[in-house]
């Protein structure tokens, strides 16, 4: 499996966005499409450890279509 993670965006100071993208690769074969993921990890107050709190996904998105994100491989 392909995984990317594009970009980590502060939210407040105790919360931060990932934007992850993973597409599976089979016999080799990096398949032409990905899943995005957009989770919101929170950090707790007393034992400052993340967690995830929000995420959200979009499942089969064409590579083509995610080359203005940073860490795609251009498919051309």
């Amino acid at each position: 499996m392909g995984v990317n993670v594009h970009e980590v965006i502060p939210l407040r100071t105790d919360q931060a966005m990932a934007i992850i993208s993973a597409t599976l690769i089979i016999n080799g074969e990096q398949l032409e499409t990905a899943n995005l993921f957009f989770n919101t990890f929170e950090r707790g107050r007393e034992s400052q450890e993340w967690k995830l709190v929000r995420s959200y996904i979009e499942a089969g998105v064409p590579l083509k279509n995610l080359q203005s994100l940073r860490g795609i491989p251009n498919m051309g």
